[in-house]
């Protein structure tokens, strides 16, 4: 069946698809989403002229609901059948998108999508953990390096690389920042780390990690995770020691390294952080697999409370102690001052 093109007729929301595609490429988005997204709000735009609407601050949740009926029933232009859950989850994605953009440059005082959920195809509740298994991994650790393992991963969000990567020297406890000297694409980014997360590594680093250490080479001596032969750790042993960690709890979903990023990007977005702040904290270069790389300020830093914020310290056979402040050059031996 042949695709009829949606021709507007109502010269606000001609202009307003425009502004809509200008606004994507300005934060970011891939090229083909800043093309394809003014075409799926046209023809939501279209059906609201077939309907009477002709103003955006017209257009109702009743509206966005009859337009979610019309997409279960609208056939495919490109092919037989009707629209798939994915399509019809994207159309509704750009949707949402599009009335929070109207929202922020002031076109709206009220957005009617805002009170809406449609099912989503890009992610289900087996990708992620939940806040409470988050809570029983921290929970089940039973060593200093096995807290600091689940803060690169989760409190951090690394990828598995960047992991392996991780040097004494790129994480700086005065001022709480992480820095992933080279990411995916070889892009380095600096990581903000709330002061717990800070304690827990300062912890594992003044008193547990030289203790893996039986002779000090130049690998052991500058990896900030070490593994019982005090080398550097490897993705295949951070794996088997999360999966150790999971099995201390009641979590029953497949625990690998990635679903700690994964979860904490969906714990940043519902304790309310924006996107694009999570966007430069995980180091993605397009908008949508998570704007323009930006500093942290404190005031959002303060907002970055996940799950083991409000967690005691005092895990299993780890004493709750805070970490003292360190004077002078009596680190363990392998270790370096870091500032």
């Amino acid at each position: 069946m042949k695709h009829l093109p949606f021709l507007l007729e109502t010269a606000a929301y001609i202009q307003s698809a425009k502004d809509f595609r200008e606004y994507l490429y300005a934060l970011g988005y891939r090229p083909h989403t800043c093309e394809s997204s003014p075409a799926n709000v046209k023809e939501f735009l279209y059906r609201m002229e077939m309907r009477g609407v002709l103003r955006q601050s017209d257009i109702t949740r009743e509206d966005i609901e009859e337009y979610y009926e019309y997409l279960q029933t609208r056939p495919n232009y490109r092919r037989a059948g009707g629209l798939s859950s994915k399509a019809i989850s994207m159309q509704m994605s750009t949707l949402r998108r599009y009335f929070d953009y109207l929202e922020q440059t002031g076109q709206l005082t009220a957005n009617p999508y805002s009170s809406l959920h449609y099912p989503s195809a890009i992610s289900s509740p087996s990708d992620i953990l939940t806040q409470e298994e988050i809570k029983q991994l921290y929970g089940a650790a039973r060593s200093l390096r096995e807290i600091a393992i689940l803060d690169i991963f989760y409190g951090c969000g690394l990828r598995k690389s960047e992991a392996e990567k991780l040097n004494t020297e790129d994480i700086h406890f005065r001022t709480r920042i992480l820095y992933v000297r080279e990411g995916k694409g070889k892009k380095r980014r600096a990581i903000p780390i709330t002061e717990k997360i800070a304690g827990e590594l300062k912890r594992y680093y003044l008193h547990e990690r030289s203790t893996y250490i039986s002779s000090i080479t130049p690998d052991n001596e500058t990896a900030f995770i070490l593994n019982k032969w005090g080398t550097r750790m490897n993705g295949p042993s951070y794996f088997t020691l999360i999966k150790e960690i999971a099995k201390n709890t009641e979590i029953k979903k497949r625990i690998h390294l990635h679903i700690l990023r994964h979860s904490i990007a969906s714990h940043l977005l519902e304790n309310g952080l924006p996107i694009e702040y999570i966007r430069e904290f995980l180091g993605h270069e397009f908008l949508e697999t998570t704007q323009i790389y930006t500093r942290v300020s404190e005031k959002l830093l303060q907002q970055i409370h996940t799950p083991n914020e409000t967690t005691t310290t005092e895990h299993k056979g780890i004493p709750s102690k805070q970490v003292p402040s360190h004077h002078g050059n009596t680190l363990p031996a392998g270790n370096k001052p870091l500032s």
